[in-house]
């Protein structure tokens, strides 16, 4: 396990253990809701994780969706870094969880 990996457990361990319960129950679903797996999980936590780059939780790497190929990705977003694009995607998901969040009560 890599220093980092270790540093991201120390911190994230108990919300990594209930992403995990999470999507065990979202790959019995047909649909991949990731709303209802990640609702509250923090922005900055949901970006590394979408990076795809931790190390075990394959349950969780197996309900996030994977990054498009480069030439796709660079068709969409120019000529973005890694981090841009990162930021990007994180942006568009704060954004599609707000709305959602306005339009479709929860009893949460």
């Amino acid at each position: 396990m890599s220093h980092d990996d270790r540093l991201f457990l120390m911190n994230f361990q108990d919300e990594m253990k209930l992403l995990s319960e999470r999507c065990k129950l979202a790959s019995t679903r047909g649909l991949n809701d990731l709303h209802e797996t990640f609702f509250d999980t923090d922005d900055g936590l949901f970006a590394y994780l979408c990076r795809l780059t931790f190390t075990g939780f394959d349950e969780i790497r197996a309900v996030l969706p994977n990054w498009a190929p480069e030439e796709i990705r660079r068709q969409s977003t120019g000529e973005f870094s890694d981090h841009e694009m990162l930021l990007d995607a994180t942006w568009f998901w704060r954004t599609v969880r707000s709305h959602y969040e306005r339009l479709i009560p929860t009893a949460r």
